[in-house]
């Protein structure tokens, strides 16, 4: 279920970007494997977020979650740091966090 969701983001993604998207979602299902691989993730449900969003158990102990946007705006942590790979392992997760992140 989780890789028809990552599918059906990328579609999104490109409904939305437009051609431009092309190059990364055509890299992206393999960023989302070596990620998976990686962190040692099991993946679970998908969370509601413009990014692609899925709560995971990492090395069969830890809940986190695991986010991946694309790279065309401001991607935060919980620190307000900007990520710039658009991808990250928040590892306290708490769905919808990130609604009170507040773009400069």
């Amino acid at each position: 279920m989780t890789a028809d969701t990552f599918e059906a983001f990328l579609d999104r993604t490109k409904d939305r970007v437009g051609p431009e998207a092309d190059p990364w979602t055509a890299a992206a299902n393999d960023l989302f494997d070596e990620l998976t691989a990686r962190w040692e993730l099991d993946l679970g449900d998908p969370v509601a977020s413009s990014a692609f969003t899925v709560a995971a158990v990492r090395a069969g102990e830890r809940p986190v979650l695991l986010r991946i946007a694309y790279p065309d705006g401001w991607f935060f942590d919980d620190h307000m740091r900007q990520i710039p790979d658009h991808y990250h392992l928040h590892t306290q997760p708490v769905p919808g966090w990130w609604r009170g992140v507040r773009r400069p």
